[in-house]
């Protein structure tokens, strides 16, 4: 069997195609990812034994612009080069991930009537699912709130694929970091990019933290690393730009400070980790505060508004927290409860049955 999974633009896309690839190929069939000419994807999945090819699209531009004028010219484009691709591969099913690298392929895919499965990761789906919807065989959802949102078929709700992450022992994956094992441990990331806002929330509060013995373990993303790692020299704080084994420094932490993106979200439940969420402001439609929401109403994490976000803020929630072993184990307890640790199985399983092999 084979199939082709397009997903782009960021780690949120790609992370949950990834986890389902992965499911996918244990299971005998051949894959091959599509992506953005000039995108991340290549830096994503390099290593992963997948192979990706690149066909033109663009993200729909608001207002007058040439981009505007030369969008249908680059869609036309990437139907022309998907439909290439679906005759030289030849597909029993395709995937849309999310993202505008879907629209040419599932386009192409929906002309050479082959059947088509979108999987989207946000509570409110991303403009392109929304569009395509009507076109797909099955739709899968991470939440069930999201079918107020979108058109299909037939609508599913398997969660949000999380790529395989090992679960270590606490104290062995301190060990691991070279963190002391006794103390309590906070993890700060933004994403795969970073972000800077939490950055330069944790960069004035470094001190308060380590004061009060709470172990730190920073992704900053690639932006901010060179000065976190210059203010952090010697202080016992782990900092990277971004860890590869996730499944390790979310082992190690008690409490976890972030963005609000699915692929974070469907993670953090997974670990049962209590979090405190920061929602990015400018997400589209504001999708990662209904994200953050979710979390928030299931007692499995706090939210701060990320525009009234300073390192005082941050250690005025952030430390009577972590320091409330009685809240952290409740907020622990929801969290897991939250979790869909059978996603990917289930969306391999749809791609299996749409492709009529059992």
């Amino acid at each position: 069997m084979r199939t082709i999974i397009a997903a782009g633009g960021t780690g949120g896309h790609l992370f949950p195609a990834l986890a389902l690839a992965e499911n996918l190929r244990e299971k005998g069939v051949e894959i091959i990812f599509v992506g953005r000419k000039g995108g991340m994807e290549t830096k994503l999945l390099n290593g992963k034994g997948f192979q990706v090819r690149k066909i033109h699209s663009s993200a729909l531009k608001r207002g007058f612009s040439l981009a505007t004028f030369i969008l249908p010219l680059i869609v036309v484009k990437g139907i022309l080069e998907s439909l290439s691709l679906l005759r030289d591969f030849r597909p029993q099913v395709v995937v849309g991930a999310g993202g505008y690298v879907s629209f040419p392929l599932i386009l192409a895919a929906k002309a050479k009537r082959i059947p088509i499965l979108l999987q989207e990761q946000n509570l409110l789906p991303g403009l392109a699912n929304r569009l395509l919807a009507p076109l797909a065989a099955e739709v899968c959802l991470s939440f069930p709130e999201s079918r107020g949102y979108i058109r299909g078929k037939l609508i599913t709700v398997p969660g949000n694929p999380v790529r395989k992450l090992r679960k270590w022992e606490k104290a062995e994956a301190r060990k691991q970091l070279g963190l002391g094992g006794n103390g309590r441990a906070v993890l700060l990331l933004g994403g795969s990019q970073g972000a800077h806002s939490l950055n330069l929330a944790l960069r004035d509060s470094i001190k308060t933290f380590l004061r009060e013995g709470i172990g730190l373990i920073w992704q900053t993303g690639k932006g901010d690393h060179q000065w976190a790692a210059e203010i952090t020299k010697g202080l016992g704080v782990k900092v990277e730009p971004f860890f590869e084994d996730m499944g390790l420094i979310y082992s190690a932490s008690d409490l976890v400070i972030s963005r609000a993106g699915a692929s974070t979200i469907a993670e953090l439940t997974l670990f049962g980790k209590p979090s405190i969420l920061i929602p990015y402001p400018f997400a589209t439609g504001g999708h990662q505060r209904l994200n953050a929401q979710i979390l928030r109403r299931g007692g499995a994490a706090l939210i701060l508004k990320d525009e009234s976000l300073t390192g005082e803020a941050l250690v005025e929630v952030a430390i009577p927290l972590i320091q409330d072993e009685k809240r952290l184990r409740r907020m622990a307890a929801a969290s897991a409860q939250m979790s869909r640790p059978q996603a990917a199985e289930t969306l391999a399983d749809s791609v299996m049955r749409l492709a009529n092999v059992k």
